[in-house]
């Protein structure tokens, strides 16, 4: 019984047109053989062990749409303005489609994937790079790289007091650290 309730509710979230929600519907009258499933034209699901689902058509299978975050789609907005590319050449050049950047600009999309967002930012010149994760909120893979590093969050909270000439001279070491290890490596 638990099964069929299970698929029921599996049920719920196709379309009623689709071959998996007949395919489902099939399954509950196979296991359990005196249990009625009737569709009519109200999309209502009658299950004789007194469960009674109504389906409502849009309403259940309608996902609002999820905004990206609102910093992320002004920087997005302002590196598409300053690339001087059009919406269709940045989508095409990032290996999305014109309708999904559209949509993303106007809020009517999520966040994209991490690997979309490294494309936006490579098609964009937006530099340095990170910019758009830090706006959406995520780790870009070479800053995930780094917290993920032994005492990373100790280096972190180390470098909070510092002043902006300070936290220059810092950066100024890593990037020399960074070019040592660089050319070791070729």
């Amino acid at each position: 019984m638990a099964l069929a309730i299970c698929a029921l509710v599996t049920c719920l979230a196709l379309r009623p047109s689709s071959t998996l929600f007949f395919t489902l519907l099939m399954r509950v009258r196979e296991r359990i053989p005196e249990c009625r499933l009737s569709v009519n034209t109200w999309r209502v699901f009658s299950v004789d062990y007194q469960v009674t689902v109504a389906y409502l058509s849009r309403a259940m299978t309608t996902q609002e749409p999820t905004s990206a975050p609102e910093p992320f789609i002004r920087q997005l907005r302002r590196a598409l303005a300053r690339s001087g590319l059009s919406l269709r050449q940045a989508a095409a050049q990032a290996d999305i489609s014109p309708a999904y950047l559209s949509r993303l600009l106007k809020g009517e999309r999520g966040l994209p994937a991490p690997e979309t967002i490294s494309n936006l930012e490579k098609v964009l010149n937006i530099d340095p790079p990170g910019q758009l994760f830090d706006a959406a909120g995520r780790h870009d893979h070479l800053v995930s790289k780094v917290v993920k590093k032994d005492n990373s969050r100790l280096l972190m909270r180390s470098l909070a007091p510092l002043t902006n000439e300070d936290f220059a001279k810092v950066v100024k070491v890593a990037e020399q650290l960074a070019q040592k290890y660089q050319s070791t490596q070729k």
